[in-house]
């Protein structure tokens, strides 16, 4: 499932968006995120502030902390859920 940002009611910003990427800041309160989706290609997420948990829907997941990067697969079905308040970058490749 793709994501539509229209439907995404916590704060979010792109930052930049070109022929290759796009670099989104989203704020989440606790237990908010994003929900399962995909992309077409290679991203990747940046905690500022919090913890976020990251999940694949096939079963793996990692706690992301301020501070973590995590590159990935884009096209393997994931979401993002705030554990606690939390500000991250979302880099998406195109």
């Amino acid at each position: 499932m793709k994501l539509n940002l229209s439907e995404i009611k916590e704060a979010k910003l792109m930052l930049t968006k070109n022929e290759s990427f796009k670099v989104m800041y989203f704020e989440f309160e606790p237990g908010k995120g994003l929900p399962n989706h995909h992309h077409d290609g290679d991203a990747a997420i940046q905690v500022l502030e919090g913890k976020v948990s990251f999940n694949f829907v096939d079963g793996e997941s990692c706690l992301l902390e301020k501070n973590d990067f995590l590159p990935f697969d884009a096209r393997h079905t994931h979401n993002v859920i705030a554990e606690e308040k939390s500000k991250v970058l979302v880099f998406i490749g195109l």
